[in-house]
């Protein structure tokens, strides 16, 4: 009969859920999914957050309150880019296209 191992994190990584977890090192966050790093981005890169994150919830890793906690971002957000991946892809996150939108007066 096997040993159950339990997944080693660093001690400065927060835990979204006991499987699932996230730090930062010198400007680059890490994702890790059982002590093992599953991705990483550059601490300001907003659009893969959204990517990251939108997908751990489409895969069911974790739900939409765990991103809000770990992450302090509103629930709507946090919603709105999941639905986003669901519907437009990952496109919609990589788009080299920027948006050229006009402000209301």
């Amino acid at each position: 009969m096997g040993q159950l191992l339990l997944p080693l994190y660093p001690t400065d990584t927060k835990l979204i859920t006991p499987v699932l977890g996230v730090r930062e090192e010198k400007g680059i966050v890490v994702y890790f999914h059982s002590g093992i790093p599953i991705y990483s981005h550059g601490k300001e890169e907003l659009h893969k957050f959204r990517y990251t994150t939108s997908n751990f919830l489409k895969q069911g890793l974790c739900k939409n309150t765990d991103i809000v906690r770990v992450f302090h971002v509103s629930v709507d957000s946090v919603s709105r880019w999941k639905k986003v991946l669901i519907e437009q892809g990952e496109e919609a996150f990589f788009n080299a296209e920027k948006r050229h939108g006009r402000s209301h007066k």
